[in-house]
């Protein structure tokens, strides 16, 4: 599109001015005999007709496809110290005419538990707390790939606000509080890579002064990203430049060697620190961690066979001179960014990469960033966490895409897990590790790896696939700072619990992955009041949400028979529907004195 300051391309240049050598066009051509002119006339109102329809049908896809934030508003309003779901739809639970919720060894059971799975939340000091609210940064996304093609193209536009109110906003959409930027290598893009992969570098060579406009798509969505409530940042690498590399290309060596030339780990910190600096000064974004490696110990980056996208790989050996060299550049620059390390492709993988390193090598980074690809069983978490621990370093997901549309799995493994896929590992990598972030790895996909389905890369044309609401179940709701309590339940974790002590918020998630009903019964009452408690007689505000084949984060909180909480502290969630994601929200609660 022309802007009116510009002029059209001039395709030949007439020998008289423009009015005179039109005329001479027209004295040219002979006029159509009348009837030649009916069947022209003819000919253009079928085309004016079909355009109309086309318009019509165009908006109504678009309508249908993809619809507008306020489609999906829950008015639930942010979280803060005024924060309530009195606006959201709602039950109150009156101390008068409440049940009596409670456990099977209880007296009065008025709900039935006795099939209910019953888990009692630990009561201990805040450390035996799954994650501390001081920790938990929420639920967050790379951007890179689609945040450079949606802000490059659609930047300015409604589509554009609507895409960043339905991932970004709390109250219209998911709330994602964790963006992670992605920092380019490519200069020469191969041809192997398409045209929605390629990420520029900041600085072309070595002698090149840096253009941070190059992924200026990128920046607009992580300022408006920041301006709907995004509160944690990291600036995350995949590759070095081009020019870094032995290869001379961004996806890696040729047999898949290491590909960062070892006279350039000066230069590559620089690359990263310069950057870190410019963010903070000038564009007023202070990266809290950054990461400069993708997976690095993997074995298939390079051409020919894998050069679709950046990446590199690195012996395990030269990670931490690599990480220590950037760490004295961020210390010389007076950075406060901590470094994370180093976003392996599985918690096996990381674990080795782990323990085969010096207590002088761990000492390089100061957080620990794994992928969770390959779903993989209880105890390899659990072994993973333990060495975790064992080093000192809290740990983020920051990197899973479970693709899937709909909720069930089409195949397990590395692909395809569905939306009740994602629940699971959402649950799983909170239970059994104690992650302090949980971050999606594309929110956008032209394929159905993304939250949002765009086969042809516009906004306006999108699937919200069944992993946008199951997300929404959990982002949404367990927001940064709210403590994710203990609740045990050996190998088979089905129940996230959180609260916000300020704002007397308690949240369950539970997820049913079986094709027949579940019920969940979660005492609290060590931590929370019972309605009728002694140290309180306030109503409380219930509300429950759910996701499944049928739902899309519906609010069910009408099926008061199903949902409750009770005069002993027991949160109450009945008749759960097979393959389903619930969400209960409790506003009102008084927390047990000392707690």
């Amino acid at each position: 599109m022309m802007t009116p300051t510009e002029k059209p391309p001039c395709w030949g240049r007439p020998s008289s001015s423009p009015t005179r050598h039109a005329q001479h066009v027209a004295d040219a051509v002979p006029r159509p005999s009348y009837k030649r002119r009916l069947v022209w006339a003819i000919l253009i109102a079928v085309v004016v007709v079909l355009a109309a329809l086309s318009v019509a049908f165009a908006a109504f896809y678009r309508a249908g496809r993809f619809p507008k934030s306020s489609a999906i508003q829950d008015n639930l309003q942010a979280h803060n110290a005024a924060d309530t779901i009195a606006s959201a739809k709602t039950t109150i639970i009156a101390p008068s005419s409440t049940t009596s919720l409670a456990l099977p060894q209880n007296a009065s059971i008025v709900l039935s538990t006795a099939t209910a799975k019953t888990y009692t939340a630990n009561l201990a000091a805040a450390s035996d707390n799954l994650v501390n609210g001081s920790d938990w940064l929420g639920f967050g996304t790379s951007l890179s790939w689609w945040a450079q093609w949606m802000g490059n193209h659609f930047y300015g536009t409604a589509d554009f606000t609507n895409l960043m109110d339905a991932f970004f906003d709390v109250n219209t959409g998911l709330g994602l509080s964790v963006a992670r930027f992605n920092l380019g290598a490519t200069v020469n893009p191969p041809s192997t890579y398409s045209p929605y992969v390629i990420m520029p570098a900041a600085k072309n060579s070595s002698n090149a002064p840096f253009d941070f406009d190059v992924d200026k798509g990128q920046r607009y969505v992580l300022l408006e990203a920041i301006k709907r409530g995004v509160s944690t940042t990291e600036l995350f690498i995949n590759s070095p430049p081009e020019w870094m590399t032995i290869s001379g290309v961004s996806c890696g060596n040729y047999g898949h060697g290491n590909n960062l030339n070892a006279s350039k780990y000066q230069d590559y910190a620089n690359y990263v620190v310069d950057t870190l600096l410019y963010y903070n000064n000038t564009v007023g974004v202070e990266f809290g961690s950054v990461t400069v490696f993708s997976e690095p110990t993997s074995n298939w980056w390079g051409p020919p066979d894998w050069c679709n996208q950046e990446g590199f790989h690195q012996d395990i050996g030269t990670l931490a001179p690599i990480l220590r060299t950037l760490s004295h550049t961020i210390q010389s620059a007076g950075l406060s960014t901590i470094i994370a390390g180093t976003d392996e492709v599985s918690y096996d993988v990381a674990q080795s990469v782990l323990t085969s390193m010096s207590s002088s090598d761990l000492s390089t980074f100061q957080r620990i960033n794994i992928h969770g690809y390959y779903d993989p069983a209880p105890s390899v978490r659990k072994s993973f966490a333990t060495t975790a621990r064992s080093v000192g370093k809290k740990v983020w997901q920051s990197e899973l895409g479970t693709a899937g549309t709909g909720m069930q799995p089409v195949q397990y493994g590395i692909r395809q897990l569905g939306a009740i896929g994602l629940a699971r590992n959402i649950i799983a990598d909170v239970y059994f590790i104690g992650v302090t972030a949980w971050c999606y790895w594309q929110v956008m996909d032209q394929g159905d790896w993304g939250l949002y389905y765009c086969q042809y890369l516009s906004p306006g044309v999108c699937n919200r696939s069944k992993q946008y609401y199951v997300m929404m179940q959990f982002s949404k709701w367990l927001r940064p700072g709210m403590d994710i309590i203990n609740v045990p339940q050996n190998d088979d974790p089905n129940v996230l619990l959180a609260r916000s002590r300020s704002t007397n918020r308690l949240v369950v998630v539970a997820i049913n992955q079986k094709s027949s009903a579940a019920t969940y019964a979660i005492n609290v009452s060590l931590y929370a009041v019972g309605l009728n408690g002694s140290s309180s007689s306030n109503s409380i505000v219930m509300g429950v949400f759910r996701t499944s084949n049928n739902e899309n984060h519906d609010s069910v909180v009408s099926d008061t028979s199903n949902f409750g909480y009770g005069t002993n502290g027991v949160v109450y969630l009945g008749n759960c529907p097979g393959n389903s994601v619930t969400t209960l929200v409790l506003d009102g609660l008084t927390w047990q004195a000392g707690v």
